[in-house]
């Protein structure tokens, strides 16, 4: 019904932000630009849901289902590191080795390569030292227990005590930032607006700490810096278990949510954020404000580096003519500036 009436910035600006918040109530127009009123105004309880109340023929033509086998994956994936490569020039140093990992953990689940590229520079820009007040570390900004969990190598207590009670005091500062949070929002919901403001100030309080102790411990990380040994700081290393992480966490939302592809690439995105457990408990996509910024920008990072931006295609163009349009001659890319 809305398929013909929504463009691709339509659908960034309003479906997205309104899987995250839970409510939708937002003004289509018709070809004609006339008012069609309030189309819907629900309660979204998931990805499948929201898309589905909005028109999910949007999602049926374009997302489907990956790419089809009869595609040049490797021209795919050729194109789309060369349109990463001249919009982030960052990236020049990790091209093939993302792309490699992107291919090699395709059988867990086909994740679009310029979903990873847009990840890792939502994450850290192409920083293999970059820290986050998560806090999170590296190229791919993995946590502790994540890099534990993954098999990775990270530094001790006996190695370096300093910076790791900074890293475990984020960690903690961090767990009462979103318990606050969560209080102010409960209590904003149920009208007890004395008590969210409350909630709200101690929120703060603990943000501005939180801000102090960060750069605290990237004072302390740059004087240790080439003493760590620590796998997180390993780019090659850090993409490749990346890879597989993303892989893992889309095979789980799949396994547990089923429904299209396309909407377990997001839960997946979602979940590399937030965590698995809260993406399951939050009906696919928590609603948490840095999760769902998180997915946004991840989205219109990916929608740019895709050659279906390249080749000025529609938002809802069929994956059957990007296929035909990254195997055949008429596609050109770019010159690389």
């Amino acid at each position: 019904m809305f398929g013909n009436t929504m463009d691709r910035k339509t659908f960034l600006k309003t479906v997205v932000p309104a899987l995250g918040v839970g409510y939708m109530s937002f003004r289509i127009s018709s070809q004609s630009g006339k008012s069609q009123g309030n189309v819907m105004s629900s309660t979204v309880s998931s990805i499948d849901d929201a898309v589905k109340d909005v028109g999910g023929d949007i999602i049926d033509t374009s997302y489907e289902k990956p790419l089809s086998d009869n595609y040049n994956r490797t021209r795919y994936c050729e194109i789309v590191g060369q349109i990463t490569e001249r919009k982030h020039p960052k990236s020049r140093p990790y091209l093939e080795l993302i792309l490699k990992h992107n291919s090699d953990f395709r059988a867990i689940f086909d994740v679009p390569p310029e979903y990873h590229f847009a990840l890792l520079i939502q994450e850290s820009s192409f920083n293999p030292y970059a820290i986050s007040p998560a806090p999170a570390m590296g190229i791919a900004q993995f946590m502790r227990p994540t890099a534990s969990d993954m098999g990775m190598h990270v530094y001790t207590k006996g190695t370096h005590p300093e910076l790791f009670m900074y890293e475990t005091t984020l960690a903690q500062v961090n767990k009462n930032s979103s318990r606050l949070f969560n209080a102010a929002m409960r209590n904003f919901k149920r009208n007890n607006f004395k008590d969210a403001e409350r909630y709200k100030l101690e929120y703060d309080a603990v943000i501005s700490k939180r801000g102090k102790l960060l750069l605290e411990f990237e004072q302390a990380f740059r004087v240790h810096k080439n003493s760590i040994v620590d796998d997180r700081l390993n780019p090659e290393l850090a993409i490749e278990k990346s890879a597989k992480y993303l892989a893992l966490l889309c095979r789980e939302c799949e396994r547990h949510f089923g429904g299209k592809w396309w909407h377990n690439i997001l839960r997946g995105i979602a979940s590399y954020n937030s965590g698995l457990g809260t993406t399951r408990n939050n009906q696919g996509l928590p609603n948490i404000p840095e999760t769902v910024g998180y997915i946004r920008n991840i989205m219109v990072l990916a929608d740019l580096l895709s050659p279906r931006q390249e080749a000025g295609l529609d938002y809802t163009t069929n994956n059957r003519i990007i296929a035909e349009i990254v195997t055949s001659n008429r596609y050109k890319i770019k010159r690389l500036a």
